[in-house]
């Protein structure tokens, strides 16, 4: 456990500093990171389900938002089906900036994983996934609580 926290507070600490250099935040970078996944999946973001991916309140969501679409990042828009619901749309720069800002700890991580063997692969990433999911489930416990 203690080497999982350890790696945790040195990847708040990369997403911080690369932040900083960007004149972003911590959820600035947390919000294009999840628009950038669900656009990967085919899925539609919106203001309600950012705000449940990053824990945000409704005012801070849209104080996030209101931040990304100023610095080009996002372009809210109204849904093709509900004139009432608004989309987000992360933009192309902000696709590309969210690659570059972490395309230096992508490129040490590849780096490192490539020392391992297919077998110590499938096993680490098994690890990360039963870790994962541990962590969303007691994320969910605590927000019960």
């Amino acid at each position: 456990m203690e080497l999982l926290e350890r790696f945790n507070v040195q990847a708040d600490h990369f997403v911080a500093a690369a932040g900083e250099a960007r004149d972003l935040n911590r959820s600035d970078l947390r919000a294009l990171s999840a628009m950038r996944a669900a656009r990967t999946e085919g899925a539609t973001a919106s203001p309600g389900v950012l705000a449940a991916a990053l824990d945000l309140s409704t005012p801070a969501t849209s104080a996030l938002l209101d931040r990304l679409s100023r610095s080009g990042h996002v372009v809210r828009k109204r849904a093709a089906t509900d004139g009432r619901r608004v989309e987000l749309e992360i933009t192309e720069s902000a696709v590309d900036l969210a690659i570059e800002v972490f395309a230096p700890l992508r490129n040490r991580l590849m780096g490192q994983i490539e020392s391992f063997t297919e077998p110590e692969r499938a096993v680490i990433a098994r690890f990360l996934h039963v870790v994962t999911e541990a962590t969303a489930q007691a994320r969910q416990e605590q927000k019960r609580s």
